[in-house]
C-alpha cells in the first residue's frame, strides 16, 4: 500500500520526497510521476501536485503544528 507523501515509494517520508516533488514541478530530467506517483505526491489531497504539497510534507517532517496528519490513499474497491 502506498502512502501519500512517499513519492519515491521507499516506505519513509523524508526530504528526498520533498526534493522529488520540487524537481518534478521544475520538469527536471529523470523526475517523472505515473498515476500512482501523482497520488503519492498530492500530499495535501487537493487533486493537484503543486509547491503546496512540498511545503506541507516538509512541515509534516519538521513536526510543525497543524501538519501532523497526512491523509491515506484509498485502496480501489474490487468489483
Amino acid at each position: 500500500m502506498s502512502k501519500r507523501g512517499d513519492v519515491n515509494n521507499d516506505n519513509k517520508l523524508g526530504t528526498y520526497d520533498v526534493t522529488y516533488i520540487l524537481s518534478y514541478l521544475d520538469a527536471l530530467s529523470g523526475y517523472t510521476l505515473d498515476s500512482d506517483g501523482l497520488q503519492r505526491a498530492d500530499v495535501n489531497n487537493d487533486n493537484n501536485v503543486t509547491q503546496d504539497d512540498a511545503n506541507y510534507l516538509l512541515s509534516h517532517i519538521a513536526e510543525v503544528s497543524g501538519f501532523e496528519t497526512i491523509d491515506t490513499i484509498a485502496e480501489p474497491v474490487a468489483e
